[in-house]
């Protein structure tokens, strides 16, 4: 239950940002909620940032609960790692450049970590 409450969060956080993405520049809407979408484009693809980025902590969590002992873990770590780089690369969500560039270099570091962890039986 705590988890499927859980999950909500971001799919609410999406659909508030979708629902207000007229009123993200306006200062009363930034004061409240500035904090969901600080750095990132103001158009409707690039506000889903936040909710992927959520989703995917999540599922990491439940991975590294759930699959401790099955041997899956890995392959389900690089497969998280890789959709969310395409994700990044695609959608170029932030507003500058170095940001994104900085996104994709941090991700391609814990994929490499995901692969030297492999070496020693993770």
């Amino acid at each position: 239950m705590f988890i499927v409450l859980l999950s909500y969060i971001p799919t609410a956080i999406l659909s508030l940002l979708q629902t207000n993405l007229h009123q993200l520049d306006s200062a009363k809407f930034r004061s409240k909620m500035g904090s969901l979408y600080l750095g990132v484009k103001k158009d409707a693809l690039s506000m889903t940032y936040t909710t992927v980025f959520c989703y995917r902590r999540m599922i990491l969590a439940l991975v590294l609960l759930v699959n401790i002992r099955t041997g899956l873990v890995l392959p389900l770590l690089y497969a998280q790692q890789i959709v969310y780089m395409s994700y990044l690369v695609v959608v170029r969500p932030m507003e500058s450049n170095f940001q994104n560039n900085l996104e994709i270099v941090g991700e391609v570091c814990i994929l490499v970590i995901c692969y030297i962890a492999n070496f020693f039986g993770v």
